[in-house]
């Protein structure tokens, strides 16, 4: 079972992440609800009045990752580049209660989720921030939500479990937007999205609702009545933690089909993203030389330009690009500890070096679809390449311990076709960020073997 001192941190981290006055203003709002806890039936029946399926479950081939500085307490045997692309179904139903920051789906006493989720093996965010518990044979599960009375015709819901991640956001929010937009269907409904995301996101949100759906924002955990709701099942998957992790505080076993990709799902957002932003051009009204010094002209009235630090980038300056994870703009650590000499040995070595937090989603999706080379630490910002054609060379920076696992972005990446090499580096003794500081602690990263890792690409060019 969880420790008082997990449980206290965890409230500590609730009260930091949603504000003490929104907390507590909720929780006064919050009933707590009872309910069997059941899979979504594949089938109409009970629960779907109509279920179509959008793409059926297979496994997709890509590069087989290389890993440099392996230990050889990690199996890196089983990392040959196969990933689980779900089965994706929009399902139609009528009467329907769904909650934010959820995914389940309240319907005639029960909570219905999605059958790509085990509940043996994964958590649901409800339980790691406190809103929910679920009984010890998995059957029912008690969780605290705002009831309202808001009653909404007809809705989408593009809730997610980790929407506040921009990575999460975009594999398990847009992608399910994008997909919609396949369908020719339900152009008069409304998008329910929660209302805490960052800025960022909703201008993405704003940009791909191409059909300019009504927009309506819904707190997380709640509950609104939807007389026809649109749920279309997961496009991706990632499990908020694993539960051995949450009860035990034992890491689990490395798990393939743990984190799912639809490659049909991303290939649909990248089009449809690079579609919208292709033609973006940017504000600023003076011109500049890039950073590799090329003066470029006509500028102002040409897509393809990027200012940043008061110089001009272009999409073919960003051949070979180091992106920075710095502290201020990632809330979970895991930072490189001697990144700034990796940022000075690269620029010597031809690269250039930002970090993508710190452009809009128009030019982060642009930014970089010229590159060869990207050099970057684990985080979200690996998620841009989602909008890169297949075959780029990725060199991922990552820490390594007992224990870890590199699926989720060998899954990720060899979804969307890249070459990919982990270059593993230890951790710090240092304590990490949050309950999950054992996965956020800090790491150096061998410099040599980053190195080794470009000049391979480059040897293969």
């Amino acid at each position: 079972m969880i420790n008082r001192a997990k449980l206290l941190l965890k409230r500590l981290h609730s009260l930091f992440k949603f504000g003490i006055y929104r907390y507590i203003k909720t929780k006064l709002r919050m009933t707590k609800l009872e309910f069997s806890l059941v899979h979504l039936p594949d089938e109409p029946g009970s629960v779907s009045h109509d279920v179509k399926i959008i793409f059926h479950q297979k496994v997709n081939k890509g590069a087989k990752p290389i890993f440099r500085n392996l230990p050889k307490y990690i199996d890196g045997g089983i990392y040959d580049g196969s990933v689980l692309s779900p089965k994706v179904s929009c399902h139609s139903i009528n009467n329907a209660h769904v909650v934010g920051r959820t995914e389940f789906i309240f319907k005639d006493k029960k909570a219905y989720f999605p059958g790509i989720i085990d509940p043996k093996a994964d958590m649901f965010m409800a339980e790691i921030e406190g809103h929910a518990s679920i009984t010890d044979d998995f059957n029912s599960i008690s969780i605290s939500v705002i009831k309202g009375t808001r009653k909404i015709d007809r809705a989408v819901s593009l809730f997610g479990q980790a929407n506040g991640n921009y990575l999460h956001f975009l594999t398990e929010t847009l992608s399910r937007l994008a997909v919609l937009d396949s369908l020719d269907t339900f152009f008069d409904a409304s998008l329910l999205i929660e209302d805490n995301l960052h800025p960022k996101f909703y201008e993405a949100l704003e940009l791909l609702n191409v059909n300019d759906l009504n927009v309506i924002l819904i707190s997380p955990y709640e509950m609104v009545l939807v007389e026809e709701l649109l749920y279309i099942s997961p496009i991706c998957y990632t499990p908020p933690e694993t539960r051995c992790m949450f009860t035990n505080g034992s890491l689990a076993s490395a798990r393939r089909d743990q984190f799912v990709f639809s490659k049909e799902g991303l290939e649909l957002l990248r089009t449809k993203s690079v579609k919208i932003c292709k033609n973006y051009v940017p504000s600023i009204t003076k011109r500049m030389f890039s950073v590799k010094g090329k003066k470029h002209k006509n500028t102002l009235d040409t897509p393809g330009y990027i200012f940043y630090n008061n110089e001009l980038i272009h999409s073919s300056d960003t051949e070979f690009v180091f992106l920075e994870r710095r502290g201020v703009t990632t809330g979970n650590g895991r930072l490189v500890v001697n990144q700034e000499y990796i940022t000075h040995v690269l620029q010597n070595q031809g690269f250039i070096c930002f970090d993508i937090a710190d452009f809009s989603f128009k030019e982060q999706v642009m930014i970089l679809r010229d590159s060869k080379i990207v050099v970057s630490p684990v985080g979200a910002s690996l998620g841009n390449l989602i909008f890169c054609e297949p075959g780029m060379n990725v060199v991922v920076i990552s820490p390594v311990f007992p224990g870890a696992t590199f699926f989720y972005f060998a899954n990720l990446l060899s979804c969307l076709g890249h070459n990919i090499i982990f270059v593993l580096g230890k951790q710090t003794v240092t304590q990490g960020v949050g309950y999950q500081e054992f996965y956020n602690r800090d790491f150096i990263a061998p410099i040599n073997e980053v190195l080794s890792a470009v000049h391979h690409y480059h040897d293969d060019e």
